[in-house]
């Protein structure tokens, strides 16, 4: 879904349905995350996040920074303190901004990698 649609989307429902945008627009953003899910690992941290001016997204995923050398650790759910640089318990999140144009391959491009670290 192109930024364009979403935004219509989000007008033509809250319109209609007499709901508030920011519902829709939640609702949007846990789809998109649920869609995304069947990409990665069941246990896969994601959440969307969509500018309310632009219809523009980003994915973000979150992995736990934890002891590699732990008999629970996965690397689906969980990052290293060498490969995430911060200390075990903090969450490491990648972001994945999403901009449309047309691709041969894929229909669409996805651009801007960015990682963000937080205790």
């Amino acid at each position: 879904m192109q930024s364009n649609e979403i935004l219509a989307v989000v007008d033509s429902v809250s319109t209609e349905k007499g709901l508030e945008k920011d519902v829709i627009f939640t609702a949007i953003e846990i789809a998109i995350a649920s869609a995304s899910q069947r990409h990665f690992h069941e246990d896969a941290d994601l959440f969307v996040k969509i500018d309310r001016t632009t219809g523009e997204y980003s994915t973000h995923r979150n992995w736990i920074v934890f002891d590699e050398n732990n008999e629970e650790f996965h690397p689906e759910t969980h990052i290293t303190t060498s490969d995430s640089n911060l200390a075990l318990d903090d969450i490491y999140t990648k972001e994945r901004q999403h901009s449309f144009w047309k691709n041969r391959d894929s229909g669409c491009k996805t651009s801007n990698v960015t990682e963000s670290k937080r205790s």
